[in-house]
């Protein structure tokens, strides 16, 4: 099973380099599975030289089970709301060498690939090709998902006509569940151990949550790298 983790990035040097140490602590991923990473940033202000240091591509290949690193920097960006989209979308082609994409923000911390990996082999061949988070009652978390990359869903970050349909709001939320409903993709919404926990304190069970957004690097870093 090959999968890509895409990662999607603006300003976070810190979460990069925690995002390697919690990556490498990750050494035992059932047989069989090979991952690949691409780093996507779109900030104008740096240079492949700074994001790179901040993402230590040869640390992350110690680990057996990570084949391949890419860091894509870009000053290609149609703002803070749909420039996930747009590296998306700009960059689906490259995903259809895969069987999963897991698509993430810098700042959500898978920390039990195990169990991750585990269900995406059992999913690997039912009819299910999307695997969402809900976001309240406004559609799908965009911050992460995986897919089967069979269908471009996220062509539409950029049609004007395509967001004056999504309602109640147009967000990347609103849009991602709209284009997979009207795409007709099959989709699964996740067991509730995939919905990421927000800044994780001492008084969570790490090995009960599988996922951590984290803002508050101070407090809640240690208890994701320590566990």
């Amino acid at each position: 099973m090959k999968v890509l983790l895409y990662f999607t990035t603006f300003r976070q040097f810190e979460e990069n380099k925690h995002q390697v140490t919690v990556l490498n602590k990750q050494n035992n991923l059932p047989e069989g599975v090979i991952i690949d990473i691409i780093l996507h940033n779109n900030n104008s202000a740096y240079n492949y030289d700074m994001i790179r240091e901040s993402f230590d591509i040869d640390k992350l290949k110690e680990n057996r089970f990570i084949n391949d690193v890419k860091i894509i920097h870009t000053d290609k960006n149609i703002g803070y709301l749909w420039g996930a989209q747009e590296a998306l979308n700009d960059n689906f082609d490259t995903f259809m060498n895969y069987d999963y994409v897991i698509h993430l923000n810098t700042d959500v911390y898978m920390c039990n690939l195990v169990k991750i990996m585990e269900y995406m082999k059992e999913q690997l061949a039912t009819e299910y090709t999307f695997f969402v988070n809900k976001f309240r009652n406004e559609g799908y978390k965009t911050d992460f998902c995986f897919f089967k990359p069979t269908c471009n869903v996220y062509q539409y970050y950029n049609s004007e006509r395509t967001k004056s349909k999504l309602k109640p709001r147009a967000i990347p939320e609103s849009l991602l569940e709209y284009s997979i409903k009207v795409n007709n993709v099959k989709y699964i919404l996740l067991p509730e151990t995939f919905i990421p926990v927000k800044d994780p304190k001492n008084d969570i069970n790490i090995n009960m949550k599988y996922v951590y957004h984290i803002h508050d690097l101070k407090n809640s870093i240690p208890f994701i790298v320590k566990n």
